[in-house]
């Protein structure tokens, strides 16, 4: 039996958007309300843009020493500052450190 998949089958109804059209206006559902309102003027003023397609990354806790899943992603502004999502650590609140580089 074949079976044919879509891409939002594929990566999930919320990753469709962003993968077709990556954008910060598309971050809004991937996103707290608090850092997608703090995105929008750095878009706005500083001419933001993301860097690379936002995806999910495995991060580990320098503290607890546990691994996670979250998302990342990367924005540029202002010329050549970097806006990086921070991840902190459900447990302890520690920020979270790539666990894989690519």
């Amino acid at each position: 039996m074949n079976v044919v998949l879509n891409a939002v089958q594929l990566i999930g109804v919320g990753m469709h958007e962003i993968l077709c059209q990556p954008s910060i206006d598309n971050l809004s559902d991937l996103l707290d309300n608090s850092e997608y309102r703090y995105l929008l003027p750095l878009k706005t003023d500083y001419g933001a843009r993301l860097i690379d397609i936002p995806d999910n990354r495995y991060f580990e806790c320098p503290d607890c020493q546990t691994l996670h899943s979250a998302l990342h992603l990367k924005v540029q502004y202002d010329g050549n500052k970097v806006y990086t999502k921070k991840q902190p650590c459900d447990p302890c609140g520690s920020r979270l450190k790539p666990r894989f580089a690519r």
